[in-house]
């Protein structure tokens, strides 16, 4: 699930009775949800992926959307991603596909990039990936293997160090 970041009420964009937050989610059939959620907690439902283009979402976990959509070009490299996050200063994707490999991308990623490289550490497919507070470190969660992995990112945005096992 991803959120936008809060908006004004007196923005040009939101009328006075709607919400003040974005939710998104989406299915393994990539389809995609999005709810507005008001200040008294109810939900309604966004029709139109459009409706949200100018929406400054905090978080990118979605398989689908604008901002990664060149994972899916022709030659990217990489298998089908199953798990995937933007970094909290927004520059970097971190992807992990079906065969367990994980690999960093420049966010938005709209476009096959060739920079993208892989690094294995998993068994089996990897369920979830988080980057932390400060960006400096790419959590990654197992499946099968059952194990949680930590990774360092380096100066270089495509860039992972050797992987640190937590316990």
């Amino acid at each position: 699930i991803d959120w936008s970041q809060s908006f004004e009420k007196t923005s040009e964009k939101v009328p006075e009775d709607q919400g003040t937050l974005y939710l998104r989610s989406c299915g393994e059939d990539f389809s995609l949800l999005i709810w507005l959620i008001s200040e008294n907690g109810s939900a309604k439902s966004v029709t139109r992926a459009a409706d949200t283009r100018d929406v400054s979402w905090s978080t990118h976990t979605c398989l689908v959307g604008w901002g990664v959509q060149g994972l899916f070009a022709e030659g990217q490299g990489i298998s089908r991603p199953v798990s995937l996050t933007k970094s909290r200063d927004s520059s970097v994707l971190a992807v992990a596909d079906t065969k367990a490999q994980l690999s960093l991308n420049p966010y938005p990623c709209t476009r096959k990039f060739d920079g993208a490289e892989g690094l294995r550490g998993h068994a089996y497919k990897v369920e979830a990936l988080e980057f932390s507070a400060q960006d400096d470190w790419l959590i990654s969660a197992g499946g099968k293997d059952k194990t949680i992995m930590q990774f360092r990112r380096t100066l270089s945005p495509s860039a992972l160090q050797t992987p640190l096992l937590v316990p």
